[in-house]
């Protein structure tokens, strides 16, 4: 985050892109990135949690449907931006 989205912001200004909207989408694409090896701090601190009773393995298997439930949300913020947005139009 700290090195590509100082370079992505003047982008996404330029654009015309909700500011807003990829700032959630950012958050996604973080959210799925610590579920996903080799960065995946959550599955690493649940076999750390669990130590050896459980392999490894059986973690990332039981992260799947989590994995699947973001590409889901975040297939739906991506088709459907006005999901994100809707709260934020409600200040303006």
């Amino acid at each position: 985050m700290l090195v590509t989205l100082p370079v992505l912001a003047p982008f996404v200004i330029a654009f015309d892109i909700n500011v807003i909207w990829f700032g959630v989408l950012v958050v996604k694409f973080i959210e799925i990135g610590l579920l996903t090896p080799p960065i995946g701090l959550n599955l690493y601190v649940v076999s750390a949690g669990v130590g050896d009773s459980v392999p490894f393995g059986t973690i990332v298997r039981g992260t799947l449907w989590f994995l699947a439930a973001e590409a889901v949300v975040l297939a739906l913020l991506m088709f459907f931006p006005e999901i994100s947005l809707f709260l934020p139009s409600l200040m303006y």
